[in-house]
């Protein structure tokens, strides 16, 4: 698969996870202030197996799902950060809830740059072999809360991509643009 066309179908099943401009939520009573973390990695699992992965990361651990290029169809992840020697557990279900795998990998940052790679081994519910992965965080979202009046609050999140090429900036340019948007019409 040639880099535009890799570039197009992250896009494409990243919108799978997120809509461009994604409401998180509209109330009147108090949020939940519990601090977290949302990235998007890319990867590969085994010999050449194209993987996508969205984590959400906090005090409680990991959520989120992955999907395999080829098939597209996401699976659910849970799972633990040990955060003295960065090893991070993940447990993967189909949409019945049965155990599929299990991701074990270490978080490598750089920098400010928390978790920029996942290296490690999969393996298949009820044993066998270990098949080594690698993901590298593409982007992360960018969180924000309004208040209207003191009554209403309004958050949202988009992706911030992470590359410096050309296209992803321009992409990350436009989702910024079009969230500060829709706060500026939910102030009014």
């Amino acid at each position: 698969m040639n880099t535009w066309n890799r570039f197009q179908g992250v896009i494409a099943l990243m919108l799978v996870f997120s809509a461009i401009v994604m409401p998180v939520g509209v109330s009147g009573q108090e949020s939940d202030d519990r601090p977290e973390s949302r990235y998007y990695y890319t990867g590969i699992l085994g010999d050449g197996i194209g993987i996508q992965m969205e984590l959400v990361m906090d005090s409680s651990g990991v959520t989120g799902s992955y999907m395999y290029d080829k098939i597209g169809s996401p699976l659910s992840l849970s799972g633990s950060i040990d955060k003295e020697t960065s090893i991070i557990t993940i447990v993967e279900q189909d949409e019945k809830g049965n155990r599929t795998g299990t991701f074990v990998g270490k978080l490598e940052s750089e920098g400010t740059n928390y978790a920029k790679t996942i290296e490690g081994k999969w393996m298949k519910a009820g044993g066998g072999d270990k098949i080594p992965f690698k993901l590298n965080k593409i982007a992360y979202y960018i969180t924000s809360e309004t208040k209207a009046g003191g009554k209403y609050e309004m958050s949202y999140m988009y992706p911030d991509f992470i590359s410096g090429l050309k296209p992803y900036q321009e992409i990350s340019q436009e989702l910024e643009k079009n969230a500060l948007a829709e706060q500026a019409k939910f102030m009014k």
